[in-house]
């Protein structure tokens, strides 16, 4: 296993984002505080402040195998539509020959989106909203221990900034709600998207959120 498991973390338990215009639509009474932009056809979130955090753990493996234990835990300020990361991943994984260290830091600016929308075939009854963010990539270091030798490898990790909404954000999926709520709150807890059981790899991933409308148009 390799560190595209780091990367699939921060997936944790988001579906990949499938974003048509024609399924998203501007709120009468939301039009003029809300902005059309790169991430999604109508993005909302400059009207809202607030939190949005994620929890994930993944454990275990095939007897044999690969082991982990790895854990991450990201914590998002939004003020105003600005996000703000800070978060780790740390934990370890071990093959019969080595176990590798991992610790790294997501911190910085991140990307964040508030929907609305009207229901359509996959929607929830009524009016929707969904609220997704994007972090940066982790930094930081990973130290291998070769069991044989006792050799020790550094691989250092430099992150970088969060590249849109490409498949490593995370996302309140669709939530019953209108404009006309001022505050946006929730939780969702799954099963975390690489678990397997039948090889004995288990996880869930918990993601919370409390954002609060800052002013109306």
């Amino acid at each position: 296993m390799t560190d595209s498991l780091g990367a699939k973390l921060l997936l944790a338990g988001a579906i990949p984002l499938i974003l048509a215009a024609a399924t998203v639509h501007p709120v009468p009474g939301v039009q003029a505080a809300c902005r059309a932009d790169n991430l999604v056809p109508w993005n909302c979130a400059g009207l809202f402040s607030g939190s949005f955090e994620w929890k994930s753990i993944l454990k275990g493996g095939a007897l044999g195998g690969v082991q982990v234990d790895i854990k991450e835990d990201v914590t998002v300020v939004i003020q105003a539509g600005k996000a703000s990361c800070l978060g780790t991943r740390a934990g370890t994984r071990r093959t019969e020959d080595a176990e590798t260290q991992i610790s790294k830091t997501i911190k910085g600016p991140g990307l964040v989106a508030v929907e609305y929308g009207t229901n359509t075939a996959d929607d929830p009854k009524g009016p929707y909203y969904r609220i997704t963010v994007a972090c940066p990539s982790p930094a930081g270091e990973e130290i291998s221990t070769d069991f044989r030798t006792g050799t020790k490898t550094v691989i250092k990790v430099p992150g970088g900034p969060p590249d849109g909404f490409s498949g490593s954000e995370m996302s309140s999926y669709k939530r019953s709600g209108t404009e006309r709520d001022a505050v946006l709150q929730g939780s969702t807890v799954d099963e975390h998207p690489e678990a397997d059981v039948a090889n004995g790899l288990t996880g869930t991933v918990t993601v919370t959120w409390k954002l609060t409308l800052d002013k109306r148009p």
